[in-house]
């Protein structure tokens, strides 16, 4: 092979070899992809198994033995005299429009505190000197209302992860052997430039020898 025909092969295997780097890069870069979209179906998974639910319990007067609960709202706070309390006001929260996850947010936040009473109207501690008399209690220690895991989307979510997840694996290995592949290729490539190179190195020793 002439030293120009040389110079043109060399000239195609690098541009060869570039391609196939690029193609790893890329190869690489969804596969990073892939990862990161595992970590938010875990993610997903984890908040989904990880929920909870205010219910509020239904009272014993009102019930046959067995334990019953109520969506969390006014008038069910009401049975069991308890009031929503705005804690930026002290007032009570009238507003039955409220809805179930409202009202669970608020709580949770610290938008609103639970106190007794009824009706629209707070138990009030005359034995204390503060400005703000309701007699609170603490949400999450009070035995009307109950904070629990919600079940109910459990199965559901388990079933979604495991199937994409088996999806996701599935594409993985499919990246995974088109990086093998190409960089097995890479390799050769890698090799025929470097012998390329000495062919040309060896064209030009004979040329300086021919005209030395």
């Amino acid at each position: 092979m002439g030293l120009a025909a040389s110079q043109a092969c060399l000239d195609l295997l690098t541009l060869r070899k570039s391609d196939l780097e690029y193609q790893i890069m890329q190869i690489a870069d969804r596969r990073l992809q892939l990862t990161k979209d595992m970590e938010v179906l875990a993610e997903e998974k984890a908040r989904k198994l990880g929920n909870k639910v205010i219910n509020v319990i239904k009272p014993a007067s009102e019930r046959d033995g067995e334990e019953e609960k109520l969506s969390l709202s006014i008038d069910a706070l009401s049975e069991q005299n308890r009031v929503l309390i705005e804690t930026a006001t002290g007032e009570v929260v009238t507003d039955k429009t409220l809805s179930e996850m409202d009202i669970e947010n608020g709580l949770r936040n610290g938008t609103y505190r639970l106190a007794e009473g009824s009706d629209g109207k707070a138990t009030q501690d005359e034995s204390t000197d503060k400005e703000d008399k309701n007699k609170y209690v603490d949400w999450r220690t009070d035995t009307v209302v109950r904070d629990e895991y919600y079940t109910d989307d459990d199965e559901e979510a388990t079933a979604i992860y495991d199937a994409e997840t088996a999806k996701i694996k599935t594409k993985d290995q499919e990246f995974d052997m088109e990086q093998k592949t190409a960089e097995t290729q890479q390799k050769a490539v890698t090799n025929e430039i470097d012998g390329v190179k000495k062919n040309i190195e060896k064209s030009i020793e004979m040329g300086f020898k021919l005209f030395a």
